[in-house]
């Protein structure tokens, strides 16, 4: 998901109208999309269901969640019935009417627009809450000083994983952990912000954008 900042920019180099973001998913179940200026009347979305995708949100056992509740995202569209499973990979989740999910948490508006929160599989358990990368991330980004940043959960005896923010600084900034920290707790709910912080000269990232996190989290101990 791009952030806020960056497509700010964007908007202001093009018309939103001339800006089209899209949703989807390498397992091929659907897509979602919207132009820019959905975007202002609906920011952080990734759109409407989109060329006959159909979207619900369902908690673990598989039963619907109104808008504004987060939980697993499925999506159904003719194109996914070509799926095929190759390698010995496991089925994705599905229900018996043909809808299936990649793993994503998200939930809808009352307008039917799609909200990523995160990975599943990316989900910090820290002193018994969750909490979602993605919304840290994004809630750090907005920092002038912040050039780059990923937040993982690091094994820790007191919270069983701890939010901890690896953080490029932008270039010629000073910036401290405990700045980080504060900046954090004033955008998101105290348990939610970094417990520690960490600065490098550059996140590793493909030409995807995309990083390594079970990496990263190795590299740390785990």
């Amino acid at each position: 998901m791009m952030p806020p900042s960056l497509l700010h920019t964007w908007f202001e180099l093009l018309s939103p109208e001339q800006i089209v973001m899209a949703y989807g998913m390498t397992e091929n179940l659907g897509l979602t999309a919207l132009r820019g200026d959905e975007w202002l009347e609906h920011p952080g979305s990734v759109g409407r269901g989109f060329r006959d995708t159909e979207i619900r949100i369902l908690d673990s056992q598989q039963r619907p969640l109104g808008p504004g509740e987060d939980g697993d995202v499925y999506l159904r569209a003719p194109m996914s019935a070509g799926y095929r499973y190759l390698g010995g990979a496991p089925p994705l989740p599905s229900t018996e009417d043909g809808f299936r999910s990649a793993g994503d948490i998200g939930h809808l508006d009352e307008d039917g627009y799609l909200y990523i929160v995160d990975r599943r599989v990316d989900m910090i358990i820290s002193g018994g809450a969750n909490v979602f990368p993605a919304e840290v991330e994004s809630a750090l980004a907005g920092h002038p000083a912040i050039a780059d940043v990923v937040v993982i959960g690091l094994a820790d005896p007191q919270w069983g994983r701890r939010v901890h923010a690896v953080v490029q600084r932008a270039d010629g900034a000073s910036l401290t952990e405990q700045q980080v920290i504060d900046y954090a707790k004033g955008r998101l709910a105290p348990y939610k912000a970094p417990k520690t912080v960490e600065f490098v000269d550059a996140i590793p990232r493909t030409a995807a954008t995309k990083v390594n996190r079970s990496a990263m989290i190795a590299a740390r101990g785990g």
